[in-house]
């Protein structure tokens, strides 16, 4: 039987309701970080800025559908929150390789409509803060081939979202933490995440949800939670479960158990407890899971090694390709998780 396909690019936009005409482009052409606003230069559409945040705050102003991507690659460490996104913008990494680090500071606030893309957020520490990196708050939010590491918050570590949109595609979350939501929490909208990979995300003693805590609408499909943790339980996923649907995903060695509340089963999954509301049927040897590391693609991914339970386990709907880009079989079953197994590909940007 053929899968229903579906290319999660593009087609994550519209969902969102993101447009994908655009009128101009700022193409910042360094890293470094100036608190001090300057003005971009060009014309016809097309302009130069030097830093992210003059870029950010052009887009601002112009009142258009607004692209932002970079001619250099680098770490842009903050000296302070970026300006926050107020209208319908994209910022793309793709072609380069760009992490952005808030330290001690969030790194940005949606309240518009944005697609954050091909980036990282890394070592973003905000204390008390929502979402380290990116608060999305009544905004639509897209992430698509991003990664999130060692980002700290009290809620949301790596991402928050209260009253908005949020949705997470061919991304990776790793060792990030809050006292709820490790990775990523949610209040009331809807979250939909999709060939993504969440490891060694933690809450804390109190907290629930180590990598993800959303008692909003969420969907989950094929992705992998490895390792991650909470004190009171919801190590992967904490949700409603009314709320919350999974399909075709690996949920494996979280101590606390994977889940807080039992889960709305899609089919497909894998889960090595019974705290979701599903008998176990894995174990961690038998996924034969290998480490975190580079895979090919644009994100770091936990890849099958050969003989995992995992190979062909899927339901008949899986995405057209996994996290890394690389392509699902369209006329068998695939691989459950955010990763098929198949040759690696080239790293890309």
């Amino acid at each position: 039987m053929l899968r229903q396909r579906t290319r999660f690019g593009a087609a994550l936009m519209l969902l969102l309701g993101i447009g994908v005409a655009q009128a101009n482009t700022y193409t910042v052409t360094s890293t470094t970080e100036d608190a001090t606003p300057a003005a971009c230069s060009g014309s016809a559409l097309s302009f130069t800025c030097t830093t992210l945040r003059d870029a950010i705050n052009a887009a601002n102003n112009d009142g258009n559908v607004d692209t932002i991507n970079f001619s250099v690659s680098g770490t842009v460490p903050l000296g302070s929150t970026l300006p926050s996104i107020t209208g319908t913008l994209t910022i793309d990494g793709t072609s380069q390789s760009i992490t952005i680090s808030g330290s001690s500071y969030r790194v940005l606030i949606n309240s518009g409509m944005l697609t954050f893309k091909a980036l990282t957020i890394a070592a973003s520490n905000c204390g008390l803060c929502t979402g380290a990196g990116i608060y999305n708050f009544g905004g639509t939010l897209a992430v698509i081939n991003s990664t999130f590491l060692r980002n700290s918050a009290a809620h949301g570590g790596a991402i928050a979202s209260d009253y908005g949109t949020l949705a997470v595609a061919d991304s990776t979350f790793s060792s990030n933490s809050a006292e709820d939501g490790g990775a990523i929490a949610t209040q009331l909208g809807t979250l939909t995440v999709i060939n993504s990979t969440f490891a060694n995300n933690s809450a804390g003693t109190n907290g629930y949800g180590g990598a993800i805590f959303s008692p909003a609408q969420t969907t989950v499909t094929n992705s992998t939670f490895y390792g991650n943790s909470a004190g009171q339980g919801g190590g992967a996923i904490s949700g409603y479960s009314s709320n919350l649907t999974v399909t075709n995903t690996i949920l494996v060695d979280s101590p606390s158990g994977n889940c807080s509340y039992p889960l709305n089963d899609g089919g497909g999954n894998l889960i090595d407890d019974s705290t979701c509301g599903i008998t176990a049927n894995t174990t961690l040897s038998a996924l034969n899971l290998g480490p975190l590391q580079n895979n090919g693609g644009p994100t770091p991914t936990i890849a099958l090694l050969s003989g995992s339970a995992a190979i062909g386990f899927d339901t008949a709907n899986c995405p057209a390709t996994d996290e890394r880009g690389s392509p699902r079989p369209s006329s068998t079953q695939c691989d459950a998780g955010a990763v098929q197994l198949v040759a690696p590909l080239a790293l890309t940007r």
